[in-house]
């Protein structure tokens, strides 16, 4: 089926910043397609899990009070503008056999931002050019394949790539200040 809008599980507005919603866990598994685009999705006190196997488009969606957020299916912020974001509080999992879709236009792409744990076990970067494209055209991978893995550059076919990475995360920010030309 198809579901358009919010989910909504605690009991007031600020229950993500604090636990006084509900304390009820809630599994939720989207196997169709939900549009939830503008949209604030708000989970309780309980522990919250998200799972998608079908196809959510999440173009400036909030997925606040969620703890964790596994994607074995599309997630898309691809609606012809380059700007969007995508904002979860908890961990974000994208599994081997799920599709991030990315609008991207000159020097603007779209965000997916998770303030938790981010897993990236494989899958796929799908990137939409739905505007000019910057010239010249370098994307920076920031860290490992740990960090920011080879699905990414995958997705950039046809733009020139360029890892920085270190052995650990003080030798990466080594390695982005003297790209940068600072000395340290």
């Amino acid at each position: 089926g198809i579901i358009t809008g919010a989910i909504v599980t605690d009991t007031d507005e600020y229950s993500y910043y604090e636990p006084n919603g509900t304390s009820f866990d809630d599994t939720i598994t989207n196997n169709g397609v939900w549009n939830t685009e503008n949209a604030s999705n708000r989970f309780g006190a309980g522990t919250d899990i998200l799972t998608n196997v079908g196809t959510i488009n999440a173009a400036n969606a909030y997925f606040l009070g969620l703890d964790s957020f596994v994607n074995n299916g599309t997630l898309s912020l691809a609606n012809t503008a380059a700007t969007d974001w995508l904002i979860t509080t908890g961990s974000l999992t994208l599994n081997a056999d799920s599709q991030v879709v990315l609008d991207i236009s000159g020097y603007s792409a779209d965000h997916v931002y998770t303030y938790g744990d981010l897993e990236i076990d494989g899958g796929s970067l799908i990137v939409n050019q739905v505007g000019p494209r910057a010239k010249p055209g370098i994307f920076y991978l920031l860290g490992g394949t740990k960090v920011m893995p080879d699905m990414v550059a995958n997705g950039l076919l046809g733009y020139t790539v360029e890892r920085i990475w270190g052995d650990n995360r003080y030798e990466t920010n080594l390695q982005i200040l003297r790209k940068a030309g600072v000395t340290c």
